[in-house]
């Protein structure tokens, strides 16, 4: 299994480690500009992978609506007008 394989099956928690474990690294040691782009392109793929888990979790997310007496659930969608 190659190394972008393994990180896609990383949990939320983990990738989001070990992409802070890289920019600790791309920021604070003077590395070589092979290894430094490595770092960077590695970077990016855990980025990616952390963004499509919050994607995935977004979409499950429900949220309960109190109408009445009753409670339903219904597709959570959040506020416009944020970050992304």
């Amino acid at each position: 299994m190659d190394r972008s394989q393994a990180e896609t099956d990383l949990s939320f928690e983990e990738a989001y480690n070990r992409l802070e474990e890289v920019v600790r690294r791309l920021e604070e040691e003077a590395l070589p500009l092979e290894e430094a782009l490595a770092l960077y392109e590695r970077g990016i793929d855990l980025a990616r992978h952390c963004q499509a888990l919050l994607d995935r979790t977004e979409l499950r997310i429900t949220q309960l609506i109190e109408e009445g007496n009753e409670i339903h659930e219904e597709p959570f969608e959040p506020e416009s007008g944020g970050g992304r």
